[in-house]
């Protein structure tokens, strides 16, 4: 497996508007901190409690490879860091990589015929990865996706058997136990897409026959929670559009009886509220991506206004705040001014926002200026001090 590093020059990290940074920047004219010919529609970055952010490129350069690129910042918001972490070979596939506050890194690897297994690297090393799971293993598996490592290296994944058992597994890369939490049987159909907080809580939600869907909480042993207020609260149904945080706060997507979309805040021990939903004040609709919530219980999450409009809200004790939006102005690296913009190629917003504990914001977004055409860029919301 090709393994490639390349370094760029050192640049300022950009301050505007006294909150909004322009962390990278790719059109066809020009780049900063990417490489050329860098491709991220609907990446999401990922954003830890040092700044560092990082993105999967769905492909760069000359061969059109998929790779990983971090981003890492100074006490003085200058980047002294950014490098594609991994770059993949033909035909191969990466998944979303997963960064934690120590700088490790963890993603999957796969091709059309096979998966390759888990794969660990360091933010601050050059291109040092482990294969630290493969394929087999107590649990015989079969496929990985969707890992995440925690701050004190726990490995948190799904994994499909070679009998086709999908399952939430966790792996200490101390211990090298590996422990399943949660799998399909006779009466569960289906698991979505889990999250998980640093503190190693795993939120699920899953189809069970006759049942709809379900949501399940927990460490190490996973329990439903939500049954009150999906009643309660005229719930239809939850998405697997959710987040939690260290806390064990829950915030989730859900739909409504009436049809509207409603954000549900379940904080822990005590039971769930509506904090947002479709038809309150410049919110038309709340589009079907991840919300986000942190230690501070400051709320992110994606919508359009009224006037069809597309943005990021921030909401903090109750009050929202929009701090991304279609038609904001910002200036470029290179001195232009560019419009966040919608196009029939390039929406506004690609991914999901993310959030970290200092409030400050990531967000992967389409730019365009009359000098330097259409570009795509990553831009970092960082609140006044």
């Amino acid at each position: 497996m090709r393994q490639i590093i390349f370094v760029f020059a050192f640049f300022l990290f950009l301050n505007i508007q006294a909150s909004i940074n322009v962390v990278a920047f790719d059109s066809f004219y020009e780049q900063h901190n990417l490489p050329t010919m860098s491709y991220f529609t609907n990446s999401t970055p990922q954003l830890n409690n040092k700044s560092s952010i990082i993105l999967k490129l769905n492909a760069f350069g000359d061969e059109m490879n998929q790779g990983i690129v971090v981003f890492s910042f100074d006490d003085k918001k200058k980047v002294y860091g950014n490098k594609i972490f991994y770059a993949a070979e033909e035909g191969e596939y990466l998944s979303d990589p997963s960064l934690n506050d120590k700088g490790d890194i963890v993603f999957s690897l796969y091709n059309e015929r096979r998966h390759f297994g888990i794969f660990k690297g360091k933010e601050s090393e050059e291109q040092k990865v482990e294969h630290v799971l493969k394929l087999g293993g107590p649990f015989f598996n079969l496929k990985y996706s969707h890992p995440f490592i925690t701050n004190e290296g726990l490995v948190f994944y799904q994994a499909e058997d070679f009998e086709e058992v999908k399952s939430i597994q966790s792996f200490d890369l101390a211990s090298k136990e590996n422990k399943k939490l949660f799998s399909t049987n006779e009466s569960i159909s289906y698991l979505f897409t889990m999250k998980v907080s640093d503190k190693g809580e795993v939120l699920l939600r899953v189809l069970q026959e006759n049942t709809n869907d379900r949501i399940f909480k927990g460490h190490s042993d996973l329990k439903e929670i939500l049954m009150k207020e999906k009643e309660d609260l005229g719930i239809k149904e939850f998405s697997h559009m959710f987040d939690i945080n260290n806390q064990g706060d829950v915030l989730i997507l859900a739909i409504k009886e009436d049809g509207r979309k409603a954000l549900l805040l379940k904080e822990f021990w005590q039971e769930g509220k509506i904090v947002a939903e479709e038809g309150d004040a410049g919110i038309k609709e709340i589009e079907y991506f991840y919300p986000q919530i942190n230690k501070q219980k400051t709320i992110v999450f994606r919508a359009i206004d009224e006037e069809g409009n597309y943005l990021v809200y921030q909401m903090k004790k109750g009050k929202k705040e929009k701090i991304f939006y279609e038609h904001q102005t910002l200036k470029t690296p290179f001195g232009r001014d560019a419009e966040i913009f919608y196009a029939k190629q390039a929406p506004p917003f690609g991914g999901n926002p993310s959030l970290n504990d200092k409030d400050e914001v990531a967000i992967n977004a389409s730019l365009f200026s009359s000098s330097g055409g259409q570009a795509k860029a990553i831009l970092k919301f960082s609140p006044d001090k």
